[in-house]
């Protein structure tokens, strides 16, 4: 899994997760995220139309994480867990 920050649009911040063959068929109710043990709101999941075989999911960044340091974050694609990547939140 790759994890990339897309920034702050309206006050809100915004990042992307990729994942090679996650199969999202873009149903947002098969897909949850993780950051620290805490869910965090899924706004897109869907075939990444740039690279053949990456899916995306962009999540919003709930204010309360910023500055929690290191945190887990988990992509759970109908019930079966990503491999989890460790990210620092300032």
């Amino acid at each position: 899994m790759t994890f990339a920050c897309l920034g702050s649009l309206n006050g809100e911040s915004y990042a992307h997760l990729g994942k090679k063959n996650a199969a999202t068929s873009g149903v947002l109710a098969n897909v949850s995220v993780t950051m620290g043990g805490e869910a965090v709101p899924v706004t897109l999941a869907s075939a990444q139309p740039n690279f053949v075989g990456l899916d995306q999911v962009n999540i919003r960044l709930p204010r309360r994480l910023a500055g929690q340091g290191e945190v887990d974050v988990v992509l759970t694609v109908d019930g079966k867990a990503a491999n989890q990547v460790r990210i620092n939140l300032r």
